[in-house]
């Protein structure tokens, strides 16, 4: 087998793109007017390094109308991307977008689309994080305007052999719990269809690294073309339909170091951005269960409605999956209200493979016990939401996988019990040496480090100084050393990455944790956050990116909004409901949970006198239909003490 792409253990899943690849891009025509969608193609370029990737997204839109016209898109990118650049050109005139607040940003797109003039914006949801919307505004008729947004994200770590990168393109209908059914994405009307006649092109160039370290590349969504050179291994598809999120796994050729460090100097070499990888293996943990006083700890584990097995599996398959949607709030407010007994730890497995509109709801629900429960999240099929599986673990120290269509969902169930009962490494701390002043860290608290698993931490330092010619790092916890890093100073490169991830897990910890002065004010929260968008200029929810043509002149004619469709995944079974807002009369209005009569269920179930919440009793049902079971079966009580 030539080295540079390895074959799936599963099959590659056929993109329906394939079956239209030389069909060509006309524009989608509308069916009640004479307008055409004028979204025509969108790419992807990236450079993937050993912990993060730099992508390049380019939109292409074009105006087949005789007036100008106003475009809307809503797209996923990675939840915990960093987004820096913005720029649109039209007739090779260059828009550069600015980071501003988003009423700010609004406001000044609004005022230049009423004077005739050609703008762009560019937001994150408020309320999901991982969903963005792009409006392109009075597009002259004939007109191409070619959007490109750069971002750089982090790479998980794999098992400890292997990292993975993924670029989203589906938006799952998500389920919002205040009508009782799923919604079109970002409030706006843009439809889902079954295909769209847009396509999108991807190139990846990974770098090998010093020795040509990697050698494989496997891709598990699309067949791809590869090529080899010394220095990088280059991957490329063509005519993808985004119907299924792009996934890239590089296998490392070794076992990682406890302790890597990289750094970039930025603003005029003043300032110093360091990242930290923490990877212990496991010989790091056999040291702690010898020491004289080991870690013990009680754990409370819970098998949602805390059943016997039988009888649990017997209420899932006596149990339809109508409720319109996957329902978590009320689920998890319920467990909140119940917290373990003193002394104990609540471990909660979640399965999802859908998207909800309250993901920020959510999330801020399982922050606020995390100090008892640790939330092990799984994403499962071509479109769960990202953005909420990482949420959850994170928020809770807890930790999140993602299951590929098709596979076994009882041998990653497995792979996460094994992880919930094994020892971590909790209190973390990092200690550096050799440098002045101290600086500032990102995330403050750090989370649970598990064997095989790598944990990324930021530290940034405004004038900083070397006091030797190296600096060092300690990996401590409460039993001593874990392991040690070292930066010689000539290693500094200069750069934005470091920095850019850093402000971006800084905002995250703001969004999913708080802090511990201002955890209760929304308000300042809010406005750290803005604080570190505009500082650092990459996007964060409560800021926008805008940008005005200036040197063209001005029309007085209107601009009527063309929204773009949404294509549904390749798993999606049915279309969502073509209204925004349901009424009563609505055939496919589904009341809330609160006005629907529960199911009868046997008594003998409960084991107290409240009802529980049907949601919490019907173990994963998923987005789609029936409920699933884990296929391993036991009569002996889920719910333990160990």
């Amino acid at each position: 087998m030539p080295t540079g792409l390895r074959l799936p253990i599963t099959p590659i899943y056929r993109s329906t793109r394939e079956d239209q690849y030389n069909q060509a891009c006309m524009g989608l025509q509308k069916t009640n007017s004479s307008s055409v969608i004028p979204l025509c193609h969108v790419s992807a370029e990236v450079w993937i390094h050993s912990y993060a990737a730099d992508v390049t997204l380019t939109q292409i839109y074009i105006n087949q109308e005789s007036n100008p016209i106003e475009a809307i898109y809503v797209f996923p990118i990675e939840e915990n991307a960093a987004i820096y650049e913005f720029t649109a050109t039209i007739d090779d005139r260059l828009i550069t977008a600015e980071v501003k607040e988003k009423r700010e940003a609004e406001a000044q797109y609004t005022h230049a689309i009423q004077q005739g003039q050609t703008a762009v914006l560019l937001r994150q949801s408020e309320r999901t994080f991982d969903t963005f919307r792009i409006n392109v505004g009075a597009l002259p008729p004939g007109k191409e305007c070619k959007v490109k947004i750069r971002y750089v994200t982090e790479l998980d770590l794999i098992d400890g052999s292997s990292i993975r990168f993924v670029v989203p393109t589906t938006i799952a209908p998500r389920y919002d719990p205040r009508f009782g059914t799923s919604q079109w994405n970002d409030e706006t009307q843009a439809q889902y269809v079954q295909n769209s006649p847009y396509s999108m092109s991807f190139r990846a160039h990974v770098d090998r690294g010093e020795y040509c370290q990697i050698n494989e590349v496997v891709n598990m969504s699309h067949p791809l073309n590869v090529s080899v050179s010394l220095q990088t291994i280059d991957v490329s598809s063509e005519g993808i339909a985004l119907d299924r999120d792009i996934i890239l796994y590089i296998d490392l050729p070794q076992s990682p170091c406890p302790v890597r460090v990289a750094a970039e100097q930025y603003d005029n070499d003043s300032k110093l951005a360091i990242l930290t990888a923490l990877s212990p293996g496991q010989s790091n943990f056999v040291s702690i269960l010898n020491a004289q006083n080991p870690i013990t700890a009680t754990t409370e584990f819970i098998f949602i409605g805390m059943f016997f097995f039988q009888q649990a599996e017997d209420l899932a398959h006596s149990m339809l999956a109508d409720l319109g949607g996957t329902e978590l709030l009320r689920p998890l407010q319920y467990l909140k209200d119940r917290p373990p007994a003193s002394g104990r730890s609540r471990q909660v497995f979640l399965l999802t493979d859908g998207e909800i509109a309250n993901t920020d709801e959510v999330i801020e629900l399982c922050r606020l016990m995390s100090s008892t429960t640790r939330i092990f999240s799984f994403g499962l099929g071509h479109s769960p939401s990202r953005s909420l599986v990482k949420g959850l673990a994170r928020a809770t120290n807890g930790h999140f996988i993602f299951i590929p269509p098709s596979s076994r969902v009882d041998t990653y169930v497995g792979t996460q019990i094994q992880r919930a009962l094994q020892p971590s490494f909790v209190n973390c701390r990092l200690q550096w040496f050799g440098l002045w002043p101290s600086g500032s860290q990102a995330p403050r608290t750090i989370p649970p480090v598990y064997s095989n698993e790598r944990v990324l931490v930021y530290t940034l330092f405004d004038n900083f100084i070397f006091t030797e010619q190296s600096a060092m790092v300690n990996f401590t916890t409460d039993n001593g050393r874990i392991g040690m890093g070292s930066l010689n100073r000539i290693e500094v490169r200069k750069g934005n990455t470091i920095r850019r991830l850093a402000a971006k897990a800084l905002m995250q910890e703001l969004q999913h944790r708080g802090s511990e002065e201002h955890v209760y004010d929304g308000r300042i929260v809010k406005q750290r956050i803005i604080d570190l968008s505009l500082t650092h200029q990459i996007l964060s929810p409560y800021t926008a990116f805008v940008g005005v043509e200036t040197t063209r002149s001005k029309t007085s004619t209107p601009a009527p909004v063309r929204y773009v469709p949404i294509q549904i995944s390749t798993d999606g079974e049915h279309l969502p409901s073509q209204n925004r807002y349901p009424t009563t009369q609505s055939p496919q209005f589904i009341p809330p949970m609160e006005a629907r009569v529960p199911p009868i269920v046997s008594p003998s179930i409960y084991d107290y006198q409240e009802r529980m919440p049907q949601a919490l009793v019907s173990g994963y049902t998923g987005a789609k239909g029936r409920p699933r079971v884990a296929e391993n079966r036991s009569n002996e009580d889920i719910t333990r003490s160990y």
